[in-house]
């Protein structure tokens, strides 16, 4: 079983505090699970990218590693502001069994 789970909101909504949560309890609960966070890709990989619809856009790579983590069986938590609609939906379009509604997840 895997999926990508897509939290977004604004800056200092919460969703590093979520995802965090969200992670621990899915491994403690034996899952094979990755945490993809905006804050932590932004300093890593990407240091020097902007903040314009252009540079956000080049977060695309964030969906591509969650489709490819996905694919290959661990349940990948993308924590990212993500602020465009078609950038969501690309995201949706890309990753088998995409959630970004926490009830989908009722089963857990």
């Amino acid at each position: 079983m895997s999926f990508v789970i897509w939290i977004t909101g604004p800056s200092g909504a919460g969703k590093t505090t979520l995802a965090n949560a969200l992670y621990n309890k899915l491994r403690e609960m034996g899952y094979n699970v990755e945490l993809l966070d905006g804050d932590c890709i932004r300093k890593k990989l990407y240091p020097n990218l902007g903040f314009s619809k252009e540079e956000r856009w080049m977060r695309n790579r964030v969906v591509e590693m969650a489709r490819l983590l996905s694919k290959n069986g661990v349940i990948t938590i993308v924590s990212i502001v993500s602020p465009f609609r078609e950038w969501r939906e690309y995201a949706r379009r890309k990753s088998d069994g995409f959630v970004d509604k926490l009830r989908e997840l009722s089963y857990l």
